[in-house]
């Protein structure tokens, strides 16, 4: 599991980095879908079918390469695509460009 090896301190193995990869692709596909929603981790885990805790770290990855943001309100942190138009554009064009895969 990805975060195990995290919060050891271990490299992921191969295995991890490869869900991790089809997790992230998964993720931006989702929004694809959803361009203007905001999703709780739990909410994005339940709806690809992975633990809470993979669904955090690529989110938190996403957030760290600025192609998603986060919005927090009443305790809950809210994963969203930004409001910058030009930001929105070119992860929607990434995942178009690689097939949609």
């Amino acid at each position: 599991m990805i975060t195990m090896n995290i919060i050891r301190g271990e490299p992921p193995s191969i295995e991890n980095v490869n869900t991790g990869a089809r997790l992230k692709k998964e993720v931006i596909a989702f929004w694809t879908r959803h361009p203007n929603g905001k999703f709780t981790a739990s909410v994005i885990s339940c709806v690809l079918d992975c633990r809470k805790g993979e669904a955090r770290v690529v989110l938190d990855e996403l957030v760290r390469e600025g192609l998603i943001d986060t919005y927090s309100r009443e305790s809950y942190t809210y994963y969203k695509l930004p409001d910058d138009e030009a930001r929105r554009i070119s992860l929607l064009k990434s995942h178009a460009s690689r097939g949609g895969e």
